[in-house]
């Protein structure tokens, strides 16, 4: 019975992330058609985070993890290499602070910065870092 309350959670989370992205899509393309008409972006379109929601379900498909998984509060090698990724490549292709950074895995600023200082650290990681950009098309 637990099994399949599991499997259902995961299904409802993975129908909320499929309609973020969705409604990801509709935000971007009606910043394109106001920039086409010459207007300003709308205010309702400003990004509310969900680039960087993006980027992590990016970093969980790279690895190959479930992102609720990767939510979870654990610290299973796997997950938490999965938010360390997530953490480095975020700040090295947004401008957002390490806070909003943090809130997408449910971490504080303290974290993302001890991933960037571990990325600078850990050759391994830097490997993996830039196959990830190298794959992505990434500086």
């Amino acid at each position: 019975m637990r099994e399949i309350i599991e499997k259902r959670i995961n299904e409802l989370e993975a129908m909320r992330i499929d309609f973020l992205l969705k409604s990801q899509l509709i935000r971007e393309n009606k910043i394109i058609l106001a920039r086409i008409l010459g207007e300003d972006d709308p205010e309702e379109v400003k990004n509310d985070g969900v680039l960087l929601k993006r980027i992590f379900n990016d970093c969980c498909v790279f690895l190959n993890q479930n992102p609720v998984y990767v939510l979870k509060k654990t610290r299973k090698r796997e997950a938490v290499f999965a938010r360390h990724l997530f953490h480095i490549i975020a700040k090295r292709t947004t401008k957002e602070s390490n806070a909003e950074i943090g809130e997408v895995t449910g971490k504080d600023h303290s974290t993302v910065t001890h991933s960037v200082k571990r990325y600078d650290n850990d050759y391994t990681i830097k490997a993996i870092v830039d196959e990830y950009c190298k794959s992505r098309r990434i500086e």
